[in-house]
């Protein structure tokens, strides 16, 4: 293929372009078409000129990858070439498409070196030759290609044999971080909230959470968990007594050039001695402030929780399981008490996640006696307007947070329930009597995460009411058909279909029937039929309309499908609003 040849016969550039072209890929040690596909705005040139021209000069033997839909790596494609160390020097990477077809994505296709390698690496086997945009090719590489990488270098760290001391030693330690970044900058990369190093046998799962969602990219060797686990401690300033203690810790990590920014990023981190090896789990903490609409709230909520936000006095909880976005959607509640007013905030958190100018914030710490309820008592001596418990956990904590919101200072707190009843037991059980209880409580806040539909692959379906799926998702039964949206996959979401998430809430008002069925420690079951009695709208409801809307999917909403108040409700109700 002589991609040169080609661009000079159809006069795609002006000839003294087309000489910068080629003085500067001699300079940046490109090939021309790698030169024009890299800096084709510098040129003028848009990419599809630049990828449709490299199909045209390889007279049918290159095409065209458009998306990631459907592909995945080819194996023994990467073993044909020498291995991934020698794909990613080669720029070549082995695919297998939707129709089966074993493919090599080029950045090169005009290097007649590499072609060469490909054709001897297909080993008689029908093969093609593709080039793609800049964006899906880097799409292949963080999907499929880099996972792979970390493998490789894993494996070779682990199966180095060097001297304790002296240069070499020196080396494999920097070689260990460098597999200790690769994973980090991954998960930055892949938008994961934790990565969890399982130990089995002989051999590490590497698992990263995205979107609450587990996912094992990489197996990597057993003593990958030790290394990684050595310089987390030792960035940390963490002493460990032992392998076979617990140990936790705190870090600042600045990502490698080109992830994330390069915004710096802090990182906790747990680790704990298991039968087969240290288990590690290191979190991204963000410091991330969110509005209540970037939440995903809808309006009616938003101006009713802002409305709850401005009173002088009462208690505040916000429940829902571990994961869900209390703290985020708390937080959230924070920034804008402190931007609408000048009230005296007040916080006690374990630990302080985000640092907010215009509030005073304490971090639990048993030790010197701040602890939850200790912390709480002292704000009635601190002057203090709106009172922040990060999480009622014991009888004492429950009891401050109740005495606080009954002189005349407005307590927000959590917990975990699963919905907006469940407080009501939940707190009587730590020792708050419900005549106070009702007295005290101002609104309960439930809320849940959905994973937000990819916008750029999500389909549209219709879904017959009359099925046996919209049955279990409790539509209203009807003949003909609603819109629903699916999952598919793509380049933008790495092939997952969804990205980020969004909440789904219900804001319970505490009115005098509440009131009275709360200080008469009434049954569960009398709650849920006065709120089916007054259209009370759940957080599946919620989620529900964000599924027609497109936002998420009906499978999204499986989690909440059991025996909650959101439910229950409208199991009963049946409504379509």
């Amino acid at each position: 293929m002589d991609f040169r040849k080609h661009i000079e016969t159809k006069q795609l550039l002006p000839k003294d372009v087309l000489q910068d072209v080629i003085n500067n890929s001699l300079a940046n040690r490109y090939t021309v078409f790698e030169e024009l596909w890299k800096n084709g705005a510098k040129y003028n040139v848009a990419e599809d000129v630049v990828l449709n021209a490299a199909v045209e000069a390889g007279e049918g033997a290159i095409h065209i990858v458009k998306s990631t839909r459907g592909i995945s790596p080819y194996l023994q494609g990467f073993r044909a070439l020498g291995g991934v160390d020698m794909a990613i020097q080669m720029k070549a990477f082995p695919i297998i498409e939707q129709d089966k077809t074993i493919t090599f994505v080029v950045a090169r296709p005009d290097d007649p070196a590499v072609l060469h390698k490909i054709e001897k690496a297909a080993d008689g086997k029908i093969y093609g030759v593709a080039v793609v945009s800049k964006f899906i090719y880097d799409a292949i590489y963080s999907t499929y290609v880099e996972p792979l990488f970390i493998e490789v270098s894993a494996a070779r760290v682990a199966s180095e044999e060097v001297s304790k001391r002296g240069a070499d030693s020196e080396r494999h330690d920097s070689e260990a971080r460098k597999v200790y970044r690769r994973i980090l900058d991954l998960g930055i990369d892949r938008g994961a909230s934790d990565i969890h190093i399982m130990p089995l046998r002989d051999t590490c799962h590497i698992i990263y959470r995205i979107d609450g969602i587990n996912y094992r990219l990489m197996e990597v060797p057993k003593a990958i968990s030790e290394r990684v686990s050595n310089i987390l401690c030792t960035d940390a300033g963490v002493q460990r007594k032992g392998d076979l203690t617990a140990a936790d810790g705190k870090l600042e990590y600045t990502p490698s050039p080109g992830h994330g920014g390069g915004v710096k990023r802090d990182l906790r981190f747990s680790m704990l001695p298991s039968t087969k090896g240290i288990d590690i789990n290191i979190r991204y903490l963000n410091d991330k402030m969110y509005t209540f609409e970037d939440l995903g709230m809808t309006e009616s909520n938003v101006k009713t929780y802002k409305s709850l936000l401005q009173r002088p006095q009462g208690l505040i909880m916000q429940v829902g399981p571990t994961g869900s976005g209390k703290s985020t959607t708390l937080y959230a509640g924070l920034q804008y008490i402190n931007q609408t007013s000048l009230r005296n905030i007040i916080t006690v958190e374990d630990p302080v996640e985000i640092t907010m100018d215009g509030i005073t914030q304490v971090t639990t710490n048993d030790a010197t006696g701040l602890t939850f309820a200790n912390v709480v008592r002292q704000f009635l001596r601190h002057d203090v307007d709106v009172g922040i418990v990060g999480e009622i956990r014991d009888e004492e904590t429950a009891l401050e947070a109740v005495r606080a919101a009954t002189t005349g200072h407005l307590i927000i707190s959590s917990l975990h329930t699963n919905d907006s009843i469940g407080v009501f037991e939940r707190l009587n059980r730590l020792g708050v009597d419900p005549y106070t209880l009702g007295e005290v409580l101002v609104a309960v806040m439930s809320q849940r995460l959905v994973r937000r539909l990819c916008p750029h692959c999500k389909e549209a379906y219709n879904l017959d009411l009359s099925s046996n799926k919209a049955k279990h998702y409790r539509l209203p039964t009807a003949e003909g058909t609603a819109t629903f949206y699916k999952a598919v996959g793509c380049e933008h979401c790495h092939n997952i279909g969804y990205v980020g998430r969004v909440a789904v809430n219900e804001i319970l008002q505490i009115d005098g029937r509440l009131r009275h069925l709360i200080q008469m420690h009434a049954p569960r079951v009398e709650f849920e039929k006065y709120l089916y009695e007054k259209h009370f709208m759940t957080m599946y409801e919620d989620a529900l309309n964000k599924a027609r809307a497109g936002i998420t999917s009906l499978e999204e909403l499986e989690p909440m499908c059991s025996d909650t108040l959101a439910f229950k409700v409208i199991q009963k109700s049946n409504n379509w609003r």
